[in-house]
């Protein structure tokens, strides 16, 4: 029988998410052949490892952080899954580091790429995704707020419209 299915399908990663894990997987790789060039393959490899855990680390993380903001019943699983995730980022962490497949330090290194990537995607993504209430001034409150009135987008990432 399983569970009943909703009515919406499950929606896209918004362009903020993808820009941030394009910049991560960029910057990881740009680290891993940093790596490689200037210490050799052992260090290249350890960096590529740490940068492929940022990646997919930030991936997993907007897919259960949408099943848990998303609401319903089903967001207490979601809930559950972000704690197993915690886990198993540990658990793999400690393990790729006692098999000796990498060093602490260049996991560590590979693993900067997410804060850097998620920095940069921050800047290349255009304008800003505010949700204004109906009744509100967008110009007063970007004012207030500090953004620009030619950056701000008026309703949510599916419904953007161009800046005013």
């Amino acid at each position: 029988m399983g569970f009943p299915r909703s009515a919406s399908p499950v929606k896209p990663f918004d362009s903020a998410i993808l820009v941030s894990l394009a910049a991560v997987g960029a910057v990881a790789v740009v680290f891993a052949l940093g790596g490689l060039f200037l210490f050799g393959a052992a260090v290249g490899l350890g960096v590529a490892v740490g940068g492929l855990v940022a990646t997919l680390n930030l991936w997993f993380f907007a897919y259960v952080g949408r099943g848990v903001l998303s609401g319903g019943p089903r967001s207490r699983y979601w809930a559950m899954i972000a704690v197993l995730k915690i886990l198993l980022l540990f658990g793999g962490a400690w393990l790729l580091m006692k098999s000796g497949l990498t060093s602490p330090l260049t996991l560590a290194l590979g693993y900067g790429s997410l804060p850097l990537g998620i920095t940069i995607g921050s800047f290349l993504r255009s304008g800003y995704d505010v949700e204004l209430p109906a009744e509100s001034d967008a110009h007063a409150l970007a004012k207030l707020a500090g953004v620009p009135a030619g950056k701000l987008l008026i309703g949510t990432p599916e419904t953007e419209r161009e800046p005013e």
